[in-house]
């Protein structure tokens, strides 16, 4: 009986005598190569989902919001954040928290984070710079 030159595959010519034997080889070569290829392809998914547990356990957001000059506005971001950066849009001037540090910086008027987002001042009494000036609108960046 023939072979296949890359797989060695018996190949059943028309004046062989019926042997299940041959279909049978094939089968089981099939049937190997098909589990060494679901094996290959099942180290590779489970190593993307290690990673995606990984990314899936950091969470980003960015967006705007337009100041209503409260003593304290909250920003909620579905997630508790380490960092946030706030900028004022059509102004140079950026303000921070950062929080997952072993001595929490909060600079100028952002005054803290919650379990759900962080909240602004409108700074008045602290400092020129403030995050939450009626009618402006700011840009966040925040990392948790």
């Amino acid at each position: 009986m023939q072979q296949t030159e890359k797989r060695g595959f018996s190949i059943i010519e028309t004046s062989d005598a019926f042997s299940p034997q041959a279909l049978n080889d094939n089968t089981r070569k099939i049937e190997a190569a098909l589990d060494a290829h679901e094996a290959a392809v099942k180290e590779v998914t489970d190593d993307l989902d290690a990673r995606l547990a990984v990314f899936e356990a950091k969470h980003f957001a960015y967006g705007s919001y337009v100041g209503d000059n409260s003593e304290r506005k909250e920003i909620h971001l579905g997630f508790p954040p380490k960092f946030v950066i706030i900028g004022r849009w059509g102004s140079y001037q950026l303000q921070c928290i950062m929080v997952d540090a072993p001595h929490p910086k909060e600079i100028d008027v952002i005054s803290g984070l919650f379990d759900d987002g962080f909240w602004v001042f409108n700074g008045q009494g602290w400092s020129e710079a403030t995050v939450n000036t009626n009618g402006a609108t700011y840009c966040y960046l925040a990392i948790g």
